[in-house]
């Protein structure tokens, strides 16, 4: 007996049941002519950052954003913050709190526009991470930009 298996080839039908997923871990897929960047983050992450990059008192953790490395043909670029309500045990070399990780972008291209479309993803789905009040780069100048 045959099984009739169906496979789907489409990107569009693909991305579709991506969007469609209830953990919403892909949160957008943008294509600007030949570029494609695609956005990954949950909402534990932002409700993190949230917390630790956006305070006022002073006890804040910067949000450190980098180009990590190629994918293929895509660049990963990485955000991570310190969570501030955990430290690490005493005699710890580096006594500070972990470092978790953040959302990530995968794109083809390094530009500031393909920067902006991670942090704007992230504003749009919660408008108080359009206040993070630093961010550590690699020097970068493009996304040293697209942080501004």
């Amino acid at each position: 007996m045959q099984e009739n298996i169906k496979t789907k080839t489409s990107s569009d039908t693909v991305l579709h049941e991506i969007a469609e997923s209830p953990d919403k871990f892909i949160r957008k897929y943008v294509v600007c002519g030949n570029v494609k960047s695609i956005v990954l983050f949950d909402d534990q992450q932002l409700a993190d950052i949230e917390r630790f990059c956006c305070r006022d008192d002073g006890a804040c953790s910067p949000k450190n954003v980098d180009t990590t490395f190629k994918f293929g043909n895509f660049y990963v670029v990485t955000a991570a913050y310190r969570h501030l309500l955990l430290s690490y045990p005493t005699g710890h070399s580096s006594g500070k709190s972990p470092v978790f990780m953040g959302p990530m972008m995968l794109t083809h291209k390094l530009t500031q526009e393909t920067y902006r479309i991670l942090f704007d993803s992230m504003a749009q789905t919660n408008p108080i991470l359009a206040n993070i009040k630093a961010f550590v780069t690699d020097g970068d100048v493009a996304l040293a930009q697209a942080c501004q």
